[in-house]
């Protein structure tokens, strides 16, 4: 057995290299291929988006619940809209999800238009979460996480609040209470603007 090992000495040091080669090719197309907040820029012909206050937010597309209707922010009226992503595990989120429906009833005649975009798996808990909170509030999907990753979303509940010209006024991580009066002040000066 020892003449065999001294015939194929190469091959000892040749497979490691090898198994290593093919690794470091591996990761490499892993990590060339993995969506990034650049791509999905660039496919909504917006590279140097960056989010933040003042910056208008490029044309996007969401999905309604239940139907999978797509909702094209440039085919919406022009309104000041509030956007939250959120999800059904999340106890910040759903502390926050009843004054963001009274918000949207207080001041949805005056201009202002609440969207809550789901990021759960499992669609089943939504309409059955919701209606425990005894919240009615439009509840939309972001196909491929476009949004979530253009806007940098990286913990829910994000929340930002759009002008009618689709304008960042807000970016805000975290539950809060949208009624209160700092904020009803703020919301107010936006829609008279």
């Amino acid at each position: 057995m020892a003449t065999k090992s001294h015939r194929f000495p190469r091959l000892r040091v040749f497979l490691p290299v090898l198994a290593i080669t093919a690794a470091a090719i591996l990761v490499a197309f892993l990590v060339r291929t993995r969506p990034s907040p650049e791509a999905d820029r660039a496919e909504l012909g917006q590279s140097t988006f960056v989010p933040r206050i003042g910056a208008r937010l490029p044309d996007f597309v969401l999905t309604d619940l239940p139907g999978g209707k797509p909702l094209r922010a440039s085919e919406l009226r022009p309104q000041v809209r509030l956007i939250t992503f959120w999800a059904t595990w999340c106890e910040a989120c759903l502390a926050e999800m009843p004054s963001l429906a009274r918000l949207g009833q207080s001041y949805g005649a005056r201009g202002l238009d609440v969207l809550t975009v789901n990021v759960d798996e499992d669609l089943t808990e939504i309409a059955p979460t919701l209606q425990k909170l005894g919240v009615e509030l439009p509840v939309y999907r972001d196909p491929g996480n476009r949004l979530a990753s253009l806007l940098e979303v990286e913990a829910i509940p994000t929340t930002i609040v759009v002008d009618r010209d689709r304008r960042i006024l807000l970016l805000a991580t975290g539950d809060r209470d949208w009624t209160s009066e700092e904020f009803r002040k703020q919301l107010e000066a936006w829609l008279s603007g």
